[in-house]
């Protein structure tokens, strides 16, 4: 599948599909997706943006329905000029199905894609496929102008099991804003030992041994 590119604009519109959008309630994707966003809004000349859920919220019984929306949306805004390019947050399992269709619909409309890999399972899940599948995966991700990587690990994955090559594979480690820049209230300990408060899933899929 040959990638294409996206016409010339003035202004970059992005399209980021995320399972349970922005909301504060829709996991760790939302959250980093939130961050980036809001990142983009203080910083002044960030790109403009729509979010879309493929998923939907509720039963994954709706899940269907809810990509059938997500595709007349990023069809509707490629025809009216507001989808640049598209950033796809890809994951495993019904995540990877749904994120497989929109990357596909994406060649079909000639717009460029941004793939972001997350989930600690991802490789187990993908040599769990059968080879079809892998294929598929493969083909799909080949297709991205960019994949982003979380550490040192998956860029070697994205890069053996994908094929993907590695000028086209970008590390992003996931993170937070600096408390200072976003409260006033934040207190400075800089002379005290270092605290850190740790929320999250207790195992080692979320490195608290290595914490």
């Amino acid at each position: 599948m040959p990638r294409k590119q996206s016409d010339t604009v003035a202004e970059p519109h992005v399209v980021i599909l995320c399972s349970g959008g922005l909301e504060r309630h829709s996991g760790g994707v939302g959250r980093l997706m939130l961050y980036v966003v809001d990142a983009w809004r203080r910083s002044g000349d960030g790109p403009s943006y729509r979010v879309i859920d493929a998923r939907g919220p509720g039963s994954i019984v709706w899940s269907p329905f809810h990509m059938i929306k997500a595709l007349a949306q990023i069809t509707l805004a490629t025809a009216t000029g507001h989808a640049t390019l598209l950033h796809v947050n890809i994951s495993v399992r019904g995540s990877a199905i749904r994120k497989s269709v929109i990357i596909m619909a994406a060649a079909l409309l000639r717009r460029p894609v941004i793939l972001h890999l997350h989930d600690g399972h991802f490789e187990t899940f993908y040599r769990g496929l059968p080879k079809p599948g892998r294929a598929l995966l493969s083909k799909l991700f080949g297709y991205a102008s960019k994949v982003i990587v979380l550490g040192q690990h998956w860029r070697q994955v994205v890069a053996r099991d994908l094929n993907v090559p590695d000028e086209d594979i970008v590390m992003l480690y996931n993170a937070v804003p600096d408390p200072s820049k976003i409260t006033n209230s934040y207190p400075s300990n800089e002379d005290g030992p270092c605290k850190i408060l740790f929320l999250g899933r207790l195992g080692p899929w979320k490195g608290v041994p290595v914490l």
